[in-house]
Parts: structure tokens; C-alpha cells; sequence
């Protein structure tokens, strides 16, 4: 019997073609033409795949669903909480209202650099994360200087993407790492920062394939490895009581995790120093190069006020990972 299906549903009644007989034969076999390669179909085809068995209504409908419904993703990192700043200007100073600092909040200013901005494999909107997608990385390949429709070579959009070898039919899994090959899209690549956001985009066709009802995308699960891996950035945390001081006797660091945290003091939230082992030495700039571990700090506090002199002590805490080890720390003790 010849079944016709249309969006996912049998339509018409079943053709006998039993007399057709055994087209296991040696001739040539014509797909959209007759028998002797004549009577060619007009128009054109968005998917075409050959089984060798006879597949059931179920079948039918999920493989048009596969098709009529589609999943996509686009993913950003980002430093802070509410996800607006890529990183954050220097000179001027950026911050999360305004990722690069130039008085225009990020709601408004359209030429701000330094925002996140979700993106595709591609490395902006203009492509997305797709079950195409969803195949070995030796499969993959970037052309992104094509620039038949754009001038960006460090930006790729569908048609300088190339995929061949087979698409896996397991749970789709983008490994973000797969998109960032020599001459391949830098810009797809996701900086290493404490927040990670991504969207989901569901489209479908019209139809109503599903038991008479729309039938739409569904996602039930979604997953974020590695599941153990921390902020490698060294964030940076600041006491917001300060103690005022002469001298210091004595100062303590509760420790948690498996990370080594690093600090710098200031007399006046403004200037900070750091041990080098030596002396106390003004920190040039916010970096972990520039601070001293708890026990340097612990050893040599009694001379923190002959350098910095007397003030209201401010303290900053680098937490240092190699993005396996958690940080924490409870509690400072000053004397």
C-alpha cells in the first residue's frame, strides 16, 4: 500500500500498488521521474530520506515534527549578576548599569561594546545553536571571509558554516569549544566569566499534527557542564565595615574551600598594599599579582601601619581558582 501524509497526518486513502511488483531490479532507480528518466517533477524539495523498511504513523509524525517544530539556543557570559556586561571599560570605569562607563545607561546605549549580547555559533543573533548542529566536531567548518552578505571575516552567518558527515540523533549537546577552530569565528568564543545565560527559541509551523491540536517545541530538560566548575577570574570581594586603627596587632582569615584566597589592605579604601615577602608594597592596580596570601598577611600585619600608616582599614579578597577549586571565606579577625 502507498500512504500519503501530509504535516504528519495520512491523507487520502492508501494506493494499492501491488502490481507494481519486486523493484529490486537492476535498472536504474529514478526519484521525481518516470522509468526512463522522463516526466521530471517541478519544484524542489527541503528534505528528502529513503528507508528500506515501511515506517508506522508514529514514525511519520515525529519526523515532521523534527522538522515543523525547531529548538534553537543563544548563549552569553557575563560579570555581573544581571547579565548586561560582558566586562566592564577600564577608562572610563564601566559598571553593571553602564558596562563602559560613559554616562549612557545600558538600556539605551546602542554603541556600548562591552555589553553581553546573546549569540550563535556564529558569534552573533544571526545564528543559533540547532540540532544541525548536533554532530561531530570534525564535521564543522568556518569560512566567515565568504562576506557575501556581510563584511564581518571575524563573524560567520549560515552560509559561510559548513556541515557534513552525519547529524547525531542522541539529546543535542553544543560543546561551545567546537566553534572556535583556527580561522573560525572568534567571536562565537564565551570569555570565562561567573554568569552564563542562554535563551531558547521555539518556532513551528502551522499545523495541527498533534492528536488535532498545534504541535509546538517541547523542552523538558536542559543541563550545564561541567557541573563542578568555578570562576577562574579571581573575583574580587571587599569588606564593607571598616576598623579604625593605629596600629594592628594581629589579624585572622577563615578559609573554606580548596582555593587560596589572596588580599590587599588599605588605610583609606583607596590606596591598598600587599607583602611581597619583603615589605608592604602599594598595589599598582586591582590584580591578583599584586596581593599577598593569609599567612604572608598574618606574619607581617604588625608593620602594615608603618608603611600605610594609621586609618580606617578596608580589605580585599581575590578568590583564586583554577575554575576546579570552590572559594569561600567566613571570617576576618582584626586585632
Amino acid at each position: 500500500m502507498l500512504r500519503f501524509y501530509f504535516d504528519g497526518i495520512e491523507d487520502a486513502t492508501p494506493a494499492d500498488i501491488s502490481g507494481v511488483g519486486n523493484i529490486d531490479s537492476t535498472r536504474d532507480f529514478n526519484l521525481c521521474a518516470s522509468g526512463f528518466n522522463t516526466r521530471h517533477t517541478r519544484g524542489s524539495f527541503r528534505d528528502l530520506m529513503i528507508w528500506r523498511r515501511v515506517l508506522s504513523a508514529t514514525e511519520v509524525a515525529e519526523l515532521y515534527r523534527r522538522r515543523a517544530n525547531r529548538l534553537s539556543f543563544q548563549v552569553k557570559s557575563c560579570i555581573d549578576a544581571q547579565c548586561e556586561c560582558e566586562s566592564y571599560n577600564t577608562s572610563p570605569i564601566g559598571s553593571s548599569g553602564d558596562c563602559d562607563g560613559d554616562g549612557v545607561a545600558n538600556n539605551v546605549d546602542l554603541s556600548d561594546n562591552f555589553k553581553a549580547k546573546f549569540k550563535g555559533p556564529g558569534g552573533d543573533a544571526r545564528t543559533a545553536y540547532n540540532e544541525n548542529y548536533n554532530r561531530d566536531s570534525s564535521d564543522l567548518s568556518f569560512t566567515c571571509n565568504i562576506n557575501t552578505s556581510e563584511n564581518d571575516s571575524f563573524l560567520c552567518v549560515n552560509n559561510e558554516i559548513s556541515l557534513t558527515g552525519t547529524q547525531s540523533t542522541s539529546s543535542a549537546i553544543y560543546n561551545f569549544s567546537d566553534f572556535n577552530f583556527s580561522g573560525a569565528s572568534r567571536q562565537a568564543e564565551l570569555q570565562s566569566n561567573p554568569y552564563f545565560q542562554y535563551r531558547a527559541i521555539f518556532e513551528a509551523e502551522e499545523n495541527s499534527g498533534c492528536n488535532d491540536q498545534v504541535c509546538v517545541p517541547e523542552l523538558t530538560s536542559i543541563s550545564i557542564s561541567p557541573s563542578n566548575r568555578y570562576y577562574g577570574g579571581s573575583p574580587v570581594i571587599r569588606t564593607k565595615q571598616t576598623f579604625t586603627y593605629q596600629s594592628l596587632e594581629s589579624i585572622t582569615f577563615t578559609e573554606n574551600g580548596s582555593c587560596t584566597p589572596t588580599y590587599q589592605l588599605s588605610p583609606d579604601g583607596v590606596n591598598y598594599y600587599y607583602h611581597n615577602g619583603t615589605n608592604w608594597t602599594l598595589a599598582s592596580s586591582e590584580d591578583k599579582s599584586f596581593t599577598s596570601n593569609s599567612t604572608l598577611t598574618k606574619t607581617n600585619i604588625q608593620s602594615f601601619h608603618t608603611v600605610a600608616g594609621p586609618g580606617q582599614l578596608s580589605i580585599k579578597v581575590f578568590l583564586n581558582s583554577d575554575t576546579t577549586q570552590d572559594c569561600e571565606i567566613s571570617e576576618i579577625t582584626v586585632n
